[in-house]
């Protein structure tokens, strides 16, 4: 497939995902501007990791050859769902808006609801596409089991990144390390509370999605 086509079949989340960018790094200027300091400025660093999983998903979207062999099939799967967990992480830096000043809470609140949900998005949009690649070779069934245990892992990644401080890289960084960490995790509360919270989040929104997409097709 060419560039030119995979952007014309993905200009929706292509376009959509691109204003959400601007948009955020806009508010996110205009906060400098207005307070003169660089709080928040991390999440630009925390949306250009949220987009890696779209990435991924487009290079094999424009790529299907890459899914054509079981183990290769494994790895770009793989590593789809190791950066997943950054598209909705976003949300959970809502927490720093307790640091934020009385004068500009409200401007706070919009700059990380703005990357927020772009960030999420980019993990919806990646997650619709990896769906779209496996229902070529698999059974309905099978890809909404395939798509409930990834959102579930995901969920728990988001706990591995916000709580036990891990990044995605840290799997091929220090892998003993990784694993003793995501072994101990399973047996904290915390950790089914937000891989049930933050699973069931992406489902709904997966879902629902799906839903008003198909419905507005309909209406046409």
């Amino acid at each position: 497939m060419k560039l030119r086509e995979l952007v014309n079949e993905k200009f929706k989340e292509i376009s959509y995902l691109s204003a959400g960018v601007a948009c955020s790094v806009l508010i996110l200027i205009l906060r400098i501007k207005l307070t003169q300091e660089f709080f928040l400025l991390f999440l630009g660093w925390n949306l250009l990791l949220a987009l890696i999983p779209f990435i991924i998903a487009l290079i094999i979207y424009k790529n299907p050859e890459l899914m054509a062999k079981p183990w290769s099939k494994i790895g770009f799967t793989f590593l789809w769902l190791l950066f997943l967990p950054n598209a909705p992480y976003i949300i959970t830096d809502f927490i720093h808006l307790q640091l934020s000043s009385p004068t500009f809470f409200l401007l706070d609140f919009l700059t990380i609801a703005s990357f927020a949900l772009t960030g999420f998005f980019s993990g919806i949009y990646s997650f619709k596409i990896m769906r779209e690649l496996y229902s070529l070779n698999y059974a309905k069934k099978i890809i909404n089991v395939y798509t409930v245990l990834m959102a579930f892992l995901c969920g728990f990644g988001v706990y591995l990144g916000r709580v036990i401080r891990l990044n995605s890289w840290d799997v091929f960084i220090n892998p003993w390390k990784t694993f003793i960490q995501i072994m101990e995790s399973t047996t904290q509360p915390l950790a089914w509370l937000v891989t049930i919270f933050f699973g069931t989040l992406m489902l709904t929104a997966l879902f629902r999605f799906k839903a008003i997409v198909n419905g507005l097709s309909n209406a046409k």
